[in-house]
């Protein structure tokens, strides 16, 4: 009877209506957008690698394309800052 009472509470938690989605709630259309991104990623660096360690390392680039490309604007973005101001 415990056993059966144990079980009900641990029920109960789950009662958020996101629980009950499709993939859990977490999100997962976009789970499948960022994979397809870690694939068309992966196949733009594995084009362009000219030897098996740049063919590794086109792999590695697909899974840390976002992190590439949030650097490479904040890059930007701090040139930019940088610049002098336009004259009005």
């Amino acid at each position: 009877m415990a056993k059966e009472h144990e079980h009900e509470h641990e029920d109960s938690k789950n009662d958020d209506p996101k629980s009950r989605m499709p993939g859990g709630g977490s999100g997962g259309s976009g789970d499948a957008i960022y994979a397809i991104g870690i694939v068309g990623a992966a196949t733009y660096f594995w084009q362009r690698a000219d030897s098996n360690a740049g063919k590794g390392l086109a792999v590695l680039k697909g899974f840390v394309w976002p992190a590439l490309l949030v650097y490479q604007v904040f890059s930007l973005l701090e040139d930019r800052s940088a610049a002098p101001p336009l004259p009005d």
